[in-house]
């Protein structure tokens, strides 16, 4: 696995956290202990603290979710603080999902271990699903452990060696260090003597410029620590007055480079703040920095590498603000890095895979500016393929076919947008399949079981739009029955219900299409009811219920023959769509939806929706005439049927049947209004 430990902590013990962070991945094994031929490694390996290792993930939630699948082990710095912390208790959590609750170690460094005091130490999440007994776990406080002992116990135990050894080098190492340092402090005194006054007026200048490094470093892992905005905007002000007075000449490249990853992190916390464009500013800044230092330290591969996360993160910021056309430099510069990162260290398969993310990265953009641009968006996945297939014969990690996975999946969707129904069938097959080759691999990894019931929904919608119900419901139950069974030991998780929602949507849907609608509407009825009672959605009761369960609930009583219920229901989508449009513009699902629900209220209500909404039936609402996606064809073959354009509902008709798009949903309209035939 990539990291031998997953560093758990509050930010309130970033202190503890970044010297055990040092302590653990700087600690040698003994040449002799490395060497007798037991399991234990020379090094630990590489430990990871969100601090030094998020600033390279393409997205935080999913950082976080990769590094624990990427741990062998996960350290968990014990403190009422951490007991308290969301984040922390959410970590330990997952990392049992994964099946490896035998291997949480716990660092104890502030509070109690006793359960019931207000200082308790231990985060509850390590007792949820097991008996309640206190964890074994190592003390760094000087009345206990001490900071030595408690790091060689915890050593040993990731190590896999027995204390006493561990304890016997250590004291051998200490004796050596004690007899060297007097040697060592006189060959320093004897090189300041014959270099000269020049060259220690550089060495000055340059340790001046690495104690700003490591004062923007110290404020950095602060800041994080602050809640209050105005208090964290003064601790960045003093971050940019150390950035101000550095001369980034003067460091070393990793000294430097550490430099840009602050500048970086300022944008993040920025970014998180609600401040773009200060998060925009340090993210171009920690850009600017690393383009220099490409320059002067050129190839170097961890310099390039950064480079690379540096043109992401300035592209994340208008990306999320939906300016995809300022997105669009950036990501082609992350890109381009990537690709030079690739052809620099050839063999080195994260290298290879961060092209593959970038040129997927650019892929989802395409979709996102327009979906007419689909096809070029595919040809981008498609090389991402390439590539990505080239990593896959390389290597059997079970996080490589988890991409690979996603890929295909983004690549089905590509093909979907272009009507391209058969391609899209083999790409998802293809995502599917590994999805489940993951899953399979890893039986306790509830990250990859969510991805495989994620990649079944998908491929449940194609089908859908090929006209294949059976398939499409046999794909929906394969995606509901994995996400029982997580719910099952998680039952409080709001993403899985939330999910096995959409589940229960698409087979009360399925019923009503195969002539069961009374149970497909009191499946929905039931939904309505259940999403009145979320409080975590605006406003209340009925305000509450998502627009889509609205229309679905008109559509089917108006096809049941029940008017009224269906004026009722419809009435309330329209609400919805006119408070929504009192806050933005809506997108692609949205028009499509905003228009089925036009087609509905002149099919089923007899008053004009002029009359009972004559602001909405004055909108323009249209979907996109160029973007290429059948079922903006499909309500765009509504649209015409609403404003009696017959012949060019008509056009629209034939082009649908040429491309093979038969949803059951288009399909009913298509016959009731005389435009397919039966």
């Amino acid at each position: 696995m990539r990291y031998k430990a997953f560093l758990s902590y509050a930010h309130a013990d970033e202190k503890w956290a970044r010297w055990l962070h040092r302590a653990l991945e700087s600690y040698r094994m003994p040449r002799r202990l490395a060497a007798s031929g037991g399991a234990a490694p020379s090094q630990l390996g590489t430990v990871f603290r969100d601090r030094d290792e998020l600033v390279a993930g393409p997205a935080l939630s999913e950082a976080i979710e990769a590094a624990l699948v990427q741990s062998e082990n996960l350290v968990v710095l014990c403190s009422p603080a951490a007991a308290a912390s969301r984040w922390v208790n959410e970590e330990v959590r997952r990392f049992r999902e994964l099946g490896r609750g035998d291997r949480i170690f716990c660092v104890i460094v502030d509070g109690t271990p006793e359960l019931d005091a207000n200082d308790a130490c231990f985060p509850p999440a390590l007792f949820e699903g097991v008996a309640e007994a206190e964890p074994l776990a190592v003390d760094v406080r000087p009345w206990a452990d001490g900071k030595r002992l408690a790091k060689l116990k915890l050593l040993a135990a990731l190590l896999g060696t027995r204390l006493e050894d561990l304890r016997n080098r250590d004291h051998q190492r200490r004796r050596k260090r004690q007899l060297t340092a007097g040697l060592a402090g006189a060959l320093a005194l004897l090189l300041i003597l014959v270099t000269g006054s020049a060259v220690l007026s550089e060495r000055r200048e340059r340790q001046r410029s690495e104690d700003i490094a490591g004062t923007m470093a110290t404020l950095g892992g602060d800041i994080k620590n602050v809640v209050d905005l105005e208090t964290q905007r003064k601790m960045i002000d003093a971050v940019l007055d150390a950035y101000e007075g550095l001369d980034p000449r003067k460091l070393t490249p990793e000294s430097a480079t550490q430099v840009a990853l602050i500048l970086r992190q300022m944008g993040s916390v920025n970014r998180q703040q609600g401040r773009p464009e200060e998060a925009l500013s340090y993210f171009r800044q920690s850009r600017e920095l690393l383009e220099q230092l490409d320059q002067w330290h050129p190839d170097t591969a961890n310099i390039v590498f950064e480079l690379s996360q540096a043109h992401f993160f300035e592209g994340l910021v208008p990306f999320i603000a939906d300016d995809f056309a300022a997105a669009r430099g950036p990501a082609e510069a992350y890109e381009q890095v990537a690709r030079r990162l690739s052809a620099l260290v050839p063999d080195d398969l994260e290298y290879r895979m961060e092209h593959v993310w970038a040129l997927q990265n650019l892929a989802i953009l395409e979709m996102s500016t327009d979906a007419s641009k689909a096809r070029s968006a595919a040809q981008l996945i498609e090389e991402a393929v390439s590539t990505a297939d080239t990593v896959m014969v390389a290597t059997d990690r079970n996080d490589i076919v988890g991409h690979y996975s996603t890929l295909m999946s983004w690549l089905a969707e590509a093909r979907t947008l272009s009507c391209e129904y058969s391609l899209a069938r083999e790409a998802h097959d293809e995502a599917v399949r590994n999805a489940a080759r993951a899953s399979g691999a890893e039986p306790a990894n509830n990250f990859l079981k969510r991805q495989l019931a994620y990649r079944y929904f998908g491929a449940s919608s194609l089908e859908l739009m090929a006209g294949n119900i059976e398939g499409a419901r046999s794909l929906v139950e394969q995606a509901d029955s994995v996400m029982q069974a997580m719910l099952i030991t998680d039952p409080t998780n709001k993403a899985l219900v939330s999910n096995i929602n959409r589940h229960r949507m698409r087979l009360a849907d399925i019923d009503v299409w195969t002539g069961r609608a009374e149970e497909g509407l009191s499946s929905y009825l039931a939904l309505i009811e259940t999403s009145k009672l979320d409080t975590s959605a605006e406003g209340e009761g009925e305000d509450r219920v998502p627009i889509e369960l609205r229309l679905r609930a008109g559509l089917i009583s108006g096809g049941l023959g029940r008017n009224e219920e269906a004026r009722l229901w419809l009435a309330s989508t329209f609400s919805g769509f006119s408070e929504l449009l009192g806050e933005r513009e809506l997108d692609a699902k949205e028009i499509r939806e905003f228009i089925t629900a036009r087609w509905a209220w002149k099919v089923y209500v007899e008053e004009p929706l002029e009359s009972a909404f004559p602001e909405i039936a004055a909108l323009g609402i249209r979907p996109n005439p160029e973007s290429g996606d059948c079922r903006d064809v499909d309500v765009a073959t509504r649209l015409a049927v609403i404003q009696g354009r017959r012949s060019v509902a008509v056009r629209h008709a034939e082009y649908l049947a040429e491309r093979g798009y038969r949803h059951p949903m288009y399909l009913d309209f298509c016959h009731m209004e005389g435009l397919c035939e039966s």
